[in-house]
């Protein structure tokens, strides 16, 4: 299952928990990947 929030990078944990709950899922069935990493601080 792929999941793509559509919120703000700061809120997207909340997306993240209701597919979490919604699923019944583990945190260790959870991976997060992002692309962020590598921008400037403000950017």
């Amino acid at each position: 299952m792929l999941l793509c929030p559509l919120t703000f990078m700061n809120r997207s944990g909340k997306s993240v928990r209701a597919c979490v709950d919604y699923y019944d899922l583990e945190c260790g069935d959870v991976l997060v990947v992002f692309d962020d990493i590598d921008l400037s601080v403000g950017r």
